[in-house]
């Protein structure tokens, strides 16, 4: 029996590429990041990826990929935390919020993920300054 469409109740090649492209955002984390605010945006520059470049008041931007889904990102901040949000066409959606330490020497970004059928994973990265 051939894959492929959706037969069997199985994935379209459209979802498959959205849960590829979605993989990819929750599982490569950055080895170095870098953010910078202004009053409207925060930029966050990770490894050699482009910046991106949010506006702060969840306002939705939306990434086009030539050959993964599109992307729909925003971002806004709750209290002191900058929370990222992006779903991903066909793919779910990932939230990353971003908080400093008490001692301010540490970065935690929170990932929480959550699939197209509503299962959910969530698990932290830290990340040192220097």
């Amino acid at each position: 029996m051939g894959g492929g469409g959706e037969r069997g109740g199985g994935m379209s090649d459209a979802q498959r590429a959205g849960m590829r492209q979605t993989m990819r955002l929750v599982w490569d984390a950055p080895q170095t990041l870098t953010i910078q605010q202004t009053d409207s945006t925060v930029s966050l520059a990770a490894d050699s990826t482009p910046e991106l470049v949010l506006p702060v008041n969840g306002k939705k931007v939306v990434i086009k990929q030539d050959t993964l889904a599109d992307v729909e990102v925003k971002g806004k901040w709750q209290g002191i935390d900058f929370v990222v949000q992006r779903k991903v066409s066909g793919g779910g959606t990932i939230t990353e919020d971003y908080l400093h330490s008490a001692s301010g020497n540490q970065l935690f970004v929170i990932v929480s993920f959550t699939t197209p059928n509503g299962r959910s994973l969530q698990f932290r990265r830290v990340y040192d300054g220097s």
